[in-house]
């Protein structure tokens, strides 16, 4: 019986305290990737705080707020399992937490391959335990089963489809004879080309999608960061190679992740990517137009992305300067936060 502000009012109160989940999170992140390094468990949960974009898709009417949580549980709930092995715990927890996003935003659906990779390479690792491992993997089967089935059914009975998104319902339309062949490769190029320069923008800060974005030397310094970050990032594993952690140095706190770990960190940012590119192909084929990937829909990646790129900044420096490198990092995220959230909200309501 509420009206209409009251209940906007009440979402955007639930919105902001899913933020305060998904920092807490990060830190719970980085308490498990950097077990001896105090300052990493202040910077990436800052970082992630006050990326630009999350603040503001957090305090909106949103669901996305939600579903970033639902995701970084997901990863957390990833390197339990590849630091304490997969049971029947841990299956059922991740099985309840996927059915969670899936039944928020069925595009949780992008995390399942990680999952899958991951219970393979716990069979790999663990010879010792597979029983454990596959009734792990049966209950968390059973538990999204369970779960889901019923929403898909009752979808598939009310719109004819299985996803509660019917295209045509939607009033887009059918090609019988498309104007034109658009090949993998080309869309392929046409897609990753528009990831690296639009969507580096929107994933950042780029508020309204289209009318409110900051000025061009932001943008450019942020890309010249992330470059930096990905060299450093490249130098890092040049160095310590040989020196590498192992997972039982993880297992035991003794050391921090092993190079497998942050391997699945990249993966959980660039499968959804991929997997986007085909739903994408797939639409543009059939309904002569794109879906895309707008930024917002990568801001669930914000956790092992700041973690990545704090590693890779850090690493181009002598490590004597390690610490005001990160409370330097810390100021500017806070700044940027401000700086950007005022262009969007003082034109618009006090100007």
């Amino acid at each position: 019986d509420q009206d209409l502000i009251a209940r906007a009012q009440s979402q955007r109160i639930f919105s902001l305290l899913m933020s305060a989940g998904i920092v807490i999170i990060a830190y719970l992140i980085s308490r498990q990737l950097f077990p001896h390094r105090p300052a990493m468990r202040l910077t990436i949960p800052i970082l992630v705080a006050f990326h630009p974009m999350m603040t503001q898709m957090t305090a909106v009417v949103s669901v996305d707020g939600f579903y970033f949580l639902i995701y970084s549980v997901l990863i957390l709930l990833s390197l339990l399992i590849f630091r304490n092995g997969l049971d029947w715990k841990l299956g059922l927890i991740t099985g309840i937490v996927f059915s969670i996003g899936f039944l928020t935003k069925p595009t949780i659906n992008g995390y399942a391959p990680l999952i899958g990779l991951l219970v393979l390479f716990d069979l790999w690792r663990g010879k010792d335990r597979r029983k454990q491992i596959i009734i792990g993997a049966a209950v968390m089967g059973i538990t999204v089963v369970a779960l889901t089935s019923w929403w898909m059914l009752r979808s598939l009975r009310i719109n004819d489809d299985l996803l509660y998104f019917n295209p045509v319902l939607e009033g887009h339309r059918i090609i019988q004879n498309p104007y034109f062949d658009y090949t993998v490769p080309t869309h392929l190029f046409d897609y990753y080309r528009s990831v690296i320069g639009g969507m580096f923008v929107t994933w950042w800060a780029h508020f309204g999608w289209i009318d409110t974005a900051l000025p061009p030397w932001i943008y450019d310094l942020l890309r010249l960061l992330t470059v930096g970050a990905s060299i450093g990032l490249a130098i890092l594993l040049w160095r310590t190679w040989k020196n590498r952690p192992y997972y039982d140095g993880m297992r035991s706190g003794h050391s921090g992740s092993p190079l497998v770990v942050w391997g699945l960190l990249s993966l959980t940012i660039l499968v959804p990517v991929a997997l986007l590119q085909v739903y994408d192909l797939i639409f543009w084929r059939q309904y002569g137009n794109g879906r895309g990937l707008q930024g917002r829909y990568w801001l669930a990646t914000v956790v092992p992305m700041m973690a990545l790129m704090t590693v890779g900044l850090l690493a181009l420096i002598p490590e004597r300067w390690h610490s005001t490198a990160h409370n330097l990092m810390r100021v500017c995220m806070i700044f940027l936060n401000f700086a950007a959230l005022l262009g969007y909200v003082l034109p618009r309501y006090y100007l």
